[in-house]
């Protein structure tokens, strides 16, 4: 500016255009005004750009699904091979039973053999429980001998005979017992009468019986 003074025409112009510019409280009161409005124009752009990054997502995994077909799918082919056109049907095979005969009297091949012995003499009644086996599996018997005077019941492992119980009919008694390995003895003997020695002895896979009487 030039030093020299200003005319009047200056000094209204000053006066007009200072009375047109806004105070300072004036700007302090816009500004506040204006802030929420602003706030809310942040927000409101946050969500397009966040809406717009989910859609541009969305898209790109579409296409690449349609370009290399259903990535997700946990489909399983549950056709069965008998109906699928890509496998041959299976055809079971069949295995005849041949029996073989010799003249008049038929010859079966078995792979398991039961085993029950029963012998006699003067009235023995025997029976057999367990697996008398096959070759080369254990043995395992148990035998009842019965007679008269009482039963025997032992327990044969191909090795080893064992007593189990010896159970006197009604009037007789335990007189006696012989326990070898493979041979057990029991007497039964009444008050008065006829005695009975029972004799069970092991053989092989069987339990072999016999009763014998003493007057």
């Amino acid at each position: 500016m030039n030093d020299l003074p200003r005319d009047r025409i200056d000094d209204e112009l000053h006066r007009r255009l200072g009375a047109l510019a806004p105070s300072d409280d004036d700007t302090n009161s816009v500004l506040a005004a204006l802030r929420p409005r602003m706030t809310s124009a942040r927000r409101r752009r946050r969500v397009a750009i966040a809406a717009g990054s989910a859609m541009t997502a969305a898209a790109l995994v579409g296409a690449i699904a349609t370009l290399s077909g259903d990535p997700f799918s946990t489909k399983v082919d549950t056709l069965p091979p008998a109906t699928r056109p890509d496998v041959a049907p299976t055809v079971p095979s069949v295995t005849a039973n041949t029996t073989t005969t010799t003249g008049s009297r038929p010859v079966a091949s078995t792979s398991t053999a039961d085993t029950t012995a029963d012998t006699t003499t003067s009235e023995p009644v025997t029976s057999t429980t367990g697996d008398t086996g096959t070759t080369g599996a254990p043995v395992s018997v148990t035998q009842t001998c019965s007679s008269t005077g009482g039963t025997v019941t032992v327990r044969w492992d191909g090795t080893t005979l064992v007593l189990q119980s010896a159970a006197p009919a009604g009037g007789y008694s335990v007189a006696g017992q012989d326990l070898d390995p493979d041979r057990v003895r029991v007497e039964f003997a009444p008050e008065d009468g006829t005695r009975y020695e029972v004799e069970a002895r092991g053989a092989g896979a069987i339990v072999e019986c016999d009763v014998n009487t003493k007057g």
